[in-house]
């Protein structure tokens, strides 16, 4: 009887340190938890050198999952922003982001730029938990395309094929007049640039179906049905011109031929 007595205590003992040795893990691993920031980059590392296009991904435990990633150069000037979602799976709980960034809307001076990630503060905006990440971009492996857009400081309204150009970065093609279409769509503006009047009268979900340059200089470039979608004649000439002076950006295109879904006659027509 008293033996068993003691194999009960022993039990018990060895129960009770193994119960509170697993409860001071938990409590490590919770505080080891709670004591790290709220959003983290793991990729791009700090100093590595990349060439567009490239992936952020990191971690954040923030308000509504919603993470915002912008690059920057050294004077501030942002290069690109974006959104994306991080995959929490409860409150106060980290997930994972990613975002890819496939041009800058600004060139920048050098190649020293710097990437973050934070969450805006649903207060006021603000940028909170920002993490920071100086990394380099290697300017000579990539592509200057001029992109153009309408500008109500700069243009006059009355004058509808009024377009100025505004420079973007991106990887080196084989096919740089497809890229410039796509960036053109993309309508993507820096705050400054928004600031600054640029515009694009092109509808919203067009895409590049296809575009050619033959030997005589002739660009034919046949798009989504989405770009008929223009609207009244002032508005359809303002499109031509953004699509034809991106074009002939390029030595090669004298011409420039536009068509949705195959058809050249029926192309954006008022």
């Amino acid at each position: 009887m008293q033996r068993r007595l003691y194999t009960v205590i022993f039990c018990l003992i060895v129960f009770l340190i193994v119960a509170s040795s697993v409860s001071f893990y938990f409590y490590l691993e919770v505080k080891k938890e709670m004591d790290q920031k709220n959003v983290q980059i793991f990729s791009p590392t700090e100093g590595k050198e990349v060439v567009l296009p490239f992936e952020i991904i990191g971690k954040a435990r923030v308000f509504e999952n919603v993470v915002t990633v912008d690059v920057s150069d050294r004077k501030g000037n942002i290069l690109f922003k974006s959104f994306t979602m991080a995959g929490s799976p409860d409150v106060g709980k980290f997930g994972d982001f990613r975002s890819q960034v496939y041009s800058f809307n600004k060139i920048p001076e050098d190649g020293e730029v710097i990437v973050r990630a934070y969450y805006d503060s649903p207060k006021d905006g603000t940028p909170q938990d920002i993490f920071s990440v100086p990394i380099k971009i290697d300017l000579g492996k990539h592509s200057r395309l001029n992109i153009f857009y309408g500008n109500s400081i700069k243009g006059n309204l009355n004058d509808c094929q009024s377009v100025f150009v505004v420079e973007r970065l991106t990887a080196k093609t084989q096919t740089p007049a497809a890229q410039a279409l796509i960036m053109l769509f993309s309508g993507s503006f820096s705050l400054e640039e928004t600031e600054a009047g640029y515009f694009s009268s092109i509808p919203a979900g067009v895409h590049l179906r296809a575009v050619n340059i033959d030997k005589k200089g002739t660009a034919k470039a046949d798009f989504s049905r989405e770009l008929n979608q223009g609207g009244g004649s002032c508005k359809v000439t303002a499109i031509r011109a953004q699509i034809e002076n991106t074009l002939k950006q390029f030595e090669t295109v004298k011409k420039v031929v536009i068509a949705v879904e195959g058809e050249t006659e029926t192309a954006l027509q008022p």
